[in-house]
């Protein structure tokens, strides 16, 4: 089992967005205690940036929380 899982989810984000040739990425996980989606991964922003989208409600993350809730994906263009 990993101890420390993060380190590689980071390069796993970083390479997704070399392979994609994209900006910006970033990754929630749902979390069933408090119904909100939390960043679990993110590329191409600031850190202060991250913070302030750190957890985010179900309803802000209509497309995007409809995904998660499904087992899907979501990957969006020109944003």
């Amino acid at each position: 089992m990993w101890k420390n899982i993060q380190p590689v989810i980071d390069d796993l984000c970083r390479k997704t967005m070399d392979h994609l040739d994209c900006h910006i990425f970033f990754n929630y996980l749902a979390d069933e205690k408090t119904g909100r989606f939390h960043l679990n991964a993110f590329a191409g922003i600031a850190d202060e940036d991250a913070s302030k989208i750190e957890w985010l409600d179900n309803c802000v993350l209509d497309v995007c929380g409809c995904a998660a809730r499904d087992g899907g994906h979501n990957m969006a263009e020109n944003i």
